[in-house]
């Protein structure tokens, strides 16, 4: 596996946000470790394949504890999603109350 990129793109937070647009070259994969003492949580991944669009669309990927499919976050962990084919991503935190959450992502690309 090779690793592109890690990073926090959002860091505490305790209120609804939106964190950084990511631009994706060559992933085929981005993990995303949520943590923290949030509750309530709503998170979502979105993406776009035209960087020219102005339509976001929420990615479906899986929980790596339970590997069950999922379209939002809603509980500490890890999770995965595949982003080949995908220009660039953000994480949309929807929702969040009585605490701060932290998310984490390392971009991947299998050898």
């Amino acid at each position: 596996m090779i690793v592109y990129n890690n990073f926090t793109p959002l860091n505490n937070i305790t209120a609804p946000t939106e964190g950084p647009v990511t631009i994706n070259t060559q992933g085929e994969t981005v993990t995303v470790q949520v943590s923290g003492d949030g509750a309530g949580m709503d998170i979502a991944v979105l993406a776009q394949s035209d960087y020219q669009s102005k339509d976001w669309f929420t990615l479906m990927g899986f929980n790596l504890s339970t590997f069950e499919s999922v379209d939002t976050i809603t509980a500490n962990g890890m999770y995965q999603f595949p982003i080949d084919g995908v220009g660039r991503f953000k994480i949309k935190v929807n929702a969040i109350s009585g605490g701060a959450v932290t998310v984490f992502c390392k971009i991947t690309k299998g050898v």
